[in-house]
């Protein structure tokens, strides 16, 4: 349990450290500086999410054999670094000769890991338990004696089925496309998100509070020894009165821009 909770403090620390530093960067009116830096911060996400993708997803791929797993491992910085410049190239000169939102290829490969990565933790807890109970089925059924028959064989690592992980991902994203329950879940984790204030459906904890006022209390400190011209600087770069939002067709903005979008995925 401390494990877990140690590692949502660390995400949120270094989440905001690095929405902080992407803000000063871009500032509120990203567009305009995405000219200049989106073809390298988008190739750097875009590197970052491929890590997760490949080399943290290739150890539980059904479909690559233990030698290949074994080589995506021992060239994961090369992988990465050959994906940056790639990526990197390929997003500046999307931007110089289509005048394309770079972030928007982001925010969906980043969306994409991070189903990936939920899925196979719900696959795990769906249809573990009966593809265990068919691979004791295959192994009693090959027996002379199926009544005698140990199941040491469960002990030992196995190669799921590609073809019925197919099958319960099918089912899964079936499920969350029709279901008005995954949908309501959705909008809720959105909209606690939001940019901007807006109606609390949920009430706060004594603990958040807490939290609040402590960071409150460091953000001050640490405003207070900021050198003047410093403050000024960083004001004006985290000015949101500049930003513009993209609305839909029935004129409805959305939560949060896609630079945040883009560093809460990468991150």
């Amino acid at each position: 349990i401390m494990g877990i909770l140690l590692s949502i403090v660390i995400a949120f620390f270094f989440g905001m450290v690095i929405q902080f530093l992407s803000r000063l960067l871009f500032t509120f009116d990203y567009t305009s500086r995405l000219k200049r830096f989106g073809g390298v911060w988008a190739g750097f996400a875009v590197s970052i999410i491929t890590y997760l993708i490949l080399i943290k997803g290739a150890k539980g791929a059904s479909f690559l054999s233990p030698e290949m797993i074994t080589w995506i491992k021992t060239h994961a910085w090369t992988i990465l670094a050959m994906n940056f410049v790639f990526f990197s190239a390929i997003f500046q000169l999307l931007i110089v000769f289509t005048k394309m939102n770079v972030l928007k290829p982001v925010v969906l490969i980043g969306t994409f890991a991070l189903a990936m990565a939920f899925a196979a933790n719900d696959l795990v807890n769906f249809i573990g338990v009966p593809m265990a109970g068919l691979k004791a089925y295959d192994v009693a059924s090959a027996s002379a004696n199926p009544l005698q028959v140990t199941m040491e064989v469960l002990k030992q690592p196995t190669q799921s089925n590609t073809f019925l992980l197919l099958i319960a991902g099918f089912i899964m994203v079936m499920t969350l496309w029709i279901s008005r329950k995954s949908r309501t879940v959705s909008r809720t984790e959105v909209s606690l998100s939001r940019q901007d204030e807006g109606f609390e459906r949920f009430g706060s904890s004594l603990i958040s509070r807490t939290v609040v006022r402590m960071v409150y209390a460091f953000s001050g400190t640490i405003n207070r020894i900021t050198p003047l011209v410093i403050r000024k600087i960083i004001s004006r770069r985290m000015d949101p009165s500049v930003f513009e939002a993209e609305r839909d067709e029935e004129g409805k903005a959305p939560s949060y821009d896609l630079l945040r979008a883009s560093v809460n995925l990468m991150v």
